[in-house]
């Protein structure tokens, strides 16, 4: 390699590799300012990767972290939560974008229609209790997660009972990561006036003599015993499917395994 070649090809490198780190200067730099933005809002603080407050009503968190994905690929992804009253409610909302209702593990969603048929062409529910969960996705938080592309929405546990929303990439646009966080702590906000609602529309009427009249609330009962159950059947639900899809994976492993033996044999 002649002297020119080779100070061609060093000085290519050393713009790449100035090029490179100009572009993660630029991107932490974007990421933090983001984080400065939703803290602000948030009305709390934050560290290199979140920002967290609650100043939205229940305490909710913006994190801009990166994921290993399937073999060495990592991913971009803005994580928003809110923390949930109570551990009665059961929700997963996921974009069908071009998976068509597929879920992050492979499983299929089962789909609850809310009257909305844009709103069902475009995401897969499951959810429980419907009666609470009608309420909380009204019209205008239906609009909400609308705007988003590719968006998982899931009640999950991590030390505490939250609302989860997942997306690809990093927000780092103000106006979307206030909508984001909005959404959110909107819906966990309004979970008990959710259900207040449903248990206020069940009637209870008053019962015997004149002057003596007492509320009759056994349907009123029967509708929360009701609402219970369907929680712990979705739930049971998910666990058996969870477990089938275990036994699946264990039965490919040995399948796969049995004939590397079996060509290893001969």
């Amino acid at each position: 390699m002649n002297a020119g070649l080779l100070l061609f090809v060093v000085s290519a490198l050393g713009l790449f590799a100035a090029a490179v780190v100009q572009h993660r200067r630029r991107r932490g730099e974007a990421k933090l300012a983001a984080l400065r933005a939703a803290a602000r809002l948030l009305g709390g603080e934050h560290d290199d990767h979140r920002a967290w407050g609650d100043a939205l009503g229940p305490r909710a968190t913006l994190a801009l972290v990166t994921r290993n994905e399937t073999g060495r690929s990592r991913r971009d992804w803005t994580e928003v939560t809110a923390a949930l009253p109570g551990d009665s409610l059961e929700l997963r909302v996921k974009s069908k974008g071009l998976l068509g209702g597929l879920g992050a593990s492979g499983e299929v969603h089962e789909g609850t229609a809310l009257g909305d048929e844009a709103f069902d062409r475009e995401f897969t529910l499951e959810a429980a209790p419907m009666d609470v969960v009608r309420r909380l996705l009204d019209a205008p938080t239906r609009a909400q997660l609308s705007h988003f592309f590719a968006v998982e929405l899931t009640t999950e546990r991590t030390t505490q009972r939250v609302l989860r929303m997942a997306l690809p990439g990093w927000l780092l646009d103000e106006g979307d990561a206030r909508r984001a966080l909005q959404l959110v702590a909107g819906i966990a906000g309004r979970v008990k006036q959710a259900y207040d609602q449903a248990e206020d529309a069940v009637p209870v009427p008053l019962v015997g003599p004149p002057f003596r009249a007492a509320p009759d609330d056994r349907a009123a009962v029967a509708a929360a015993e009701a609402r219970e159950a369907e929680v712990e059947r979705l739930r049971a639900h998910r666990r058996q499917r969870a477990e089938l899809l275990r036994a699946v994976a264990i039965g490919a492993v040995l399948v796969l395994a049995t004939l590397v033996a079996a060509f290893a044999l001969g």
